[in-house]
């Protein structure tokens, strides 16, 4: 059961993180600094990466918590 909150928890922070960078990536695209395909890439790159730490967490965590169990 701590591992699910845990999870929980660590993936608010990244879905929070992720949208940050997207929102950055954003910015920087209608200003200009970025072009379309490094805002493309870089926008997947961070969505994929998170869905991935998200995905792998409850492993880790439960790992984690039976080994200091």
């Amino acid at each position: 059961m701590p591992a699910f909150f845990a999870t929980v928890y660590s993936g608010l922070i990244i879905i929070i993180t992720v949208r940050a960078i997207v929102i950055v990536l954003n910015i920087a695209r209608s200003r200009g600094e970025v072009s379309r395909f490094t805002w493309r890439f870089a926008t997947i790159c961070a969505g994929c990466a998170g869905v991935a730490v998200f995905v792998l967490l409850p492993f880790v965590y439960d790992r984690l918590f039976a080994y200091f169990s």
